[in-house]
């Protein structure tokens, strides 16, 4: 009929990629780790807000010496290019302390997924792909953190900086352009990693307190039709 030739003439193939192989583990996890991920970027982004904000303080305490550079000849872009420094300088620690701990929880973790008499042979290596994605990281959250500051710092007066406050004033008369706006970013991206936060406890709870039809004390039931012939 012709419902049944519309509904053939109708029907798609969906293609999946096996470029990184086919597991059912990976369907059924894949939403869960991206849901984490995303909850791991927003921990990464209030670090990110705080630690500019730190840095914003920072380099409107060093006006004066900033103030001083400029008025001794150095260009912007060398001053600009020194913050940015200073805020690699600290992505590169924190990536090299991350690598630490991870390495460190994936053993723990290891040892607590493979405990008992046949434990599981599994392998966390930190391999280039992983050192790559750190790198970018680190190299994402220099601009993130050092870009405020740094273009603060770039366009210093110099006359204006040296003829700042004393330094017993300066934190009575210290003025941050942008801290607002950095304020109110940490306030909602931490609303929103906990409220995140508070939806994956509530749903493990709910998971822990579901009827599954069956005793939860039986561990392992072993069936031998050898024995009963």
């Amino acid at each position: 009929t012709e419902e049944t030739r519309k509904s053939l003439l109708d029907q798609r193939i969906a293609l999946t990629s096996a470029a990184t192989g086919v597991s059912a583990v990976r369907e059924r996890f894949s939403a869960s780790l991206r849901i984490l991920m995303g909850m791991v970027a927003l921990v990464l982004l209030v670090a990110c807000t705080n630690l500019a904000t730190l840095l914003l303080a920072r380099a409107t305490a060093r006006q004066k010496e900033m103030g001083m550079r400029l008025a001794l000849g150095a260009g912007r872009a060398r001053v600009l290019r020194q913050v940015l420094a200073e805020s690699a300088l600290l992505s590169a620690l924190g990536a090299l302390a991350g690598l630490v701990v991870a390495r460190v929880s994936g053993q723990i973790l290891l040892r607590m997924a493979s405990s008992g008499p046949q434990p599981i042979p599994l392998a966390l290596p930190i391999d280039a792909r992983a050192l790559g994605f750190t790198a970018g990281i680190a190299v994402l959250t220099t601009f993130i953190v050092g870009l405020v500051p740094a273009l603060k710092v770039s366009h210093l007066d110099p006359i204006a900086a040296i003829r700042s406050a004393p330094c017993r004033d300066r934190h009575r008369r210290l003025r941050l352009p942008g801290r607002h706006t950095l304020v109110v970013a940490q306030v909602a991206l931490t609303l929103v990693l906990l409220v995140g936060a508070g939806l994956f406890v509530a749903t493990a709870r709910n998971l822990t307190r579901a009827d599954l039809g069956f005793d939860r004390s039986v561990l392992q039931v072993g069936v031998d039709p050898i024995v009963a012939g």
